[in-house]
């Protein structure tokens, strides 16, 4: 998959998560945090990272091989996930100082877009794909045999 296609739809996960959060949180620096940490968190038990394992740009490039399944693991979730929770407090925080607090969805949507593309840029999803994706070995199940 193209990196810019996959920063559109972070972009766009980003900005659903925001909205689903900013009806319970009125604090703009713990919506920040949560928003960044809930969407590197959730994003592992929904499944997207595995999903990124497998058809992400940068995993794909590395995990060249096309006749394994990988599956992310979850090592430094909670790490990840606080290290992108204090990205999106501060990214945030220093957008909405320069631009205030108009359409907050459109300044998720680009937070979550440039993240990803400057991840990309940074090898970040090089490192993640290197560590965090393992191949998916389908557990040998013995048929029942009607006897």
């Amino acid at each position: 998959m193209n990196f810019i296609l996959e920063a559109v739809c972070v972009g766009l996960y980003s900005a659903v998560l925001f909205n689903l959060l900013f009806f319970f949180i009125k604090n703009e620096y713990i919506l920040l945090f949560t928003l960044g940490f809930l969407k590197h968190f959730l994003s592992y038990y929904l499944h997207i990272q595995s999903f990124f394992c497998n058809h992400g740009y940068a995993c794909k490039k590395l995990l060249n091989d096309n006749n394994i399944s990988y599956i992310a693991t979850n090592n430094n979730l909670t790490i990840e996930s606080l290290l992108e929770g204090l990205w999106f407090l501060i990214a945030g925080s220093i957008i909405f100082m320069f631009i205030g607090k108009l359409k907050p969805f459109i300044v998720m949507f680009f937070i979550g877009f440039f993240t990803h593309i400057l991840c990309e840029k940074m090898e970040i999803h090089k490192y993640f794909c290197k560590h965090n994706c393992q191949p998916f070995v389908q557990p040998f199940v013995q048929p029942f045999v009607k006897g």
